[in-house]
């Protein structure tokens, strides 16, 4: 089995032919062999003689080979070194539009000068018969025009703001590694100039985005949304094996994954779910520690106070300190830990919170809560937060009842079950009979006082914030919706290409991520149309975009065709709030 390569030479780029195949041991092997190369003038494919001879001496299509390399690379091939190849002295024959050599006798000019014409004509013609996935792309494409998303990559990134949307398509509507995607950009997009995407291009453009521009980009975005709801922030961290990233180094994280890692700083809006901002971090370093200097970078891109809602992980009272001096006019509302303090805060502060007046409803589902006014230190009054969920606490406490009175009988019988049972030994109290009967040799008692331990903090959260308007029912409802946003964005990493990281290089590896990061702003956005809508309850997000790759854009002879929409397309984009295509629309103008 066969295919074509390319690779960047001293500033040339070469084409190969690699044949795969297993050695002796029975591994996959593979053999390249040079075939030409792009030459840095003319821009096109030139290949070498040692190749077309082999061509000839094998009797290979050579126009197949020729479709096939032009296809594979979207350059074409210069065809001055055919018709010096195929001279009369060679004994070649035209058979349905395919050229390669035979054993006859030599042909007359006039045939050779109708070969060419003929090759010329088949050329023309598969230039100007095209037909591409027009409507997948032209939804994604107004949906990025409709949240700001495009006219910002356009001004900002220009002259590879198209590349850059290309790709942003492509992981929204395939979610496969980013290297894949120029035969995507092909069956989907008309004008990608000046790249065509291999995987030469892609590295070349992640090598091309400076600082500066993400910064531009930042700047604008968080403008343009100006976002006046609560900020979520999480911390997401993605693996590598790359030995040549600085960034990428061991640390904890939620996948329990042990590999080195990277750590994404990002926020998101608490009620559109579309991200904001994000930065990178070393996998080696706690969330706790990257609240600051991220707190910082975003003041630094917007002057306005932001209202940012955060979990546990990034509690601290050097953060609270941190946030309290420096951003007072900060609203934040953090979870602070169940530890000792805020259990002993808890039993003091909310000890009436069983009372009726202390129902809320949060989601159709009744819990208990009562705010507090705490102060925090000489110079600062803080508003806590205490919840308990009087359901949850006595199922597990039941749950788990269960399951110890069912350990606790198997006890008696058998006391080895114990000895194997070591995590669970702390929960019972043994002692042995001095006479023991025929209900077993030891007295089994459950250890109450470490079951109620176990269930101390059952069913109880404790929010910090220093917002005075902050009903108890808001709070809820702010913690609650950052835990959807959390969950959409661990669902939009897998289906991102951002659970492994497969660069080689700091600066590609932090620009595929800031791609990454624009693509999850158009699908969080879609996702967000799609529940507002209603379609949720009849398909998830990627048959969505396979419904539109149904409406074709023809291109025949100069004429554009387009294919009628069907009933579901023009509804969705009806509800949408997206115009039914033209045929002469022009996707990325």
């Amino acid at each position: 089995m066969s295919s074509f390569v390319s690779r960047l030479i001293n500033g040339t780029t070469y084409i190969y032919e690699s044949t795969a195949f297993r050695n002796a041991e029975g591994k996959p092997d593979n053999h390249k062999t040079s075939i030409g190369k792009i030459d840095r003038e003319t821009g096109k494919i030139c290949l070498n003689q040692k190749y077309l001879n082999y061509l000839s001496s094998k009797k290979i299509n050579i126009m197949e080979q020729i479709v096939l390399l032009e296809k594979k690379f979207e350059i074409p091939i210069e065809k001055s070194i055919l018709r010096d190849t195929f001279h009369v002295n060679d004994k070649l024959q035209y058979d349905h539009n395919i050229l390669y050599k035979v054993e006859t006798e030599p042909v007359e000019s006039s045939n050779i000068q109708f070969q060419q014409e003929n090759y010329e004509e088949f050329e023309k013609n598969m230039q100007e018969c095209v037909s591409i996935n027009f409507g997948s792309s032209y939804l994604l494409e107004q949906l990025s025009k409709q949240i700001g998303l495009y006219q910002i990559v356009k001004e900002v990134f220009y002259p590879h703001a198209n590349a850059i949307l290309s790709i942003i398509f492509y992981l929204v509507s395939k979610g496969e590694p980013v290297y894949y995607c120029e035969d995507w950009i092909a069956d989907n997009l008309e004008n990608i100039s000046p790249y065509k995407l291999n995987y030469l291009d892609i590295s070349i453009l992640l090598q091309n985005i400076s600082e500066e521009k993400k910064s531009s980009f930042f700047k604008k975005w968080i403008d343009l949304r100006d976002e006046q709801e609560y900020l979520a922030l999480d911390i997401a961290s993605i693996s590598s094996f790359s030995e040549f990233i600085g960034d990428v180094e061991y640390g904890k994280n939620k996948e329990n994954d042990l590999l080195p890692q990277t750590n994404l700083c990002l926020f998101f809006g608490k009620t559109s779910g579309v991200p904001i901002y994000f930065t990178q971090y070393s996998g080696s370093i706690n969330d706790v520690v990257t609240l600051k200097s991220t707190i910082e970078q975003l003041h630094f891109l917007n002057n306005r106070n932001c209202k940012i809602v955060m979990d546990k992980s990034f509690y601290s009272t050097e953060n609270i300190n941190f946030l309290l001096e420096n951003f007072e006019g900060y609203p934040f509302l953090i979870a602070a830990p169940l530890r000792n303090k805020y259990i002993h805060l808890f039993e003091t502060l909310a000890s009436d919170i069983s009372h009726d007046k202390y129902r809320i409803l949060c989601e159709r589902k009744m819990v208990l809560g009562k705010r507090v006014r705490y102060k925090w230190n000489d110079n600062n009054y803080l508003y806590m937060y205490f919840y308990f969920n009087q359901k949850t606490f006595s199922e597990k406490k039941d749950d788990l009842y269960q399951y110890l009175l069912l350990i606790r009988d198997e006890i008696i019988h058998d006391i080895d079950v114990y000895k194997k049972q070591k995590d669970k030994q702390k929960y019972f109290l043994i002692k042995r009979k001095k006479n023991f009967d025929s209900t077993g040799e030891y007295i089994v008692q459950l250890n109450h006082f470490v079951i109620a331990e176990m269930l101390n903090t059952t069913g109880k959260m404790i929010l910090i914030g220093n917002d005075k308007d902050l009903s108890i029912e808001t709070a809820l409802e702010i913690c609650r919706s950052k835990d959807i946003v959390e969950k959409g964005f661990l669902r939009f990493q897998s289906s991102l290409d951002l659970k492994r990281i497969r660069m080689h290089s700091s600066k590609s590896m932090c620009n595929k991520d800031f791609i990454c990061f624009l693509a999850q702003i158009l699908m969080s956005y879609l996702d967000t149309k799609m529940s507002s809508t209603g379609l949720y309850h009849k398909m998830p997000l990627h048959k969505l975009i396979k419904k539109f790759q149904s409406c074709k854009l023809k291109k025949i002879a100069g004429k554009r065709v387009l294919n009628p929409l069907s009933k579901f397309q023009k509804d969705t984009l009806n509800s949408f709030g997206i115009d039914c295509p033209d045929k002469n629309y022009e996707l990325l103008k």
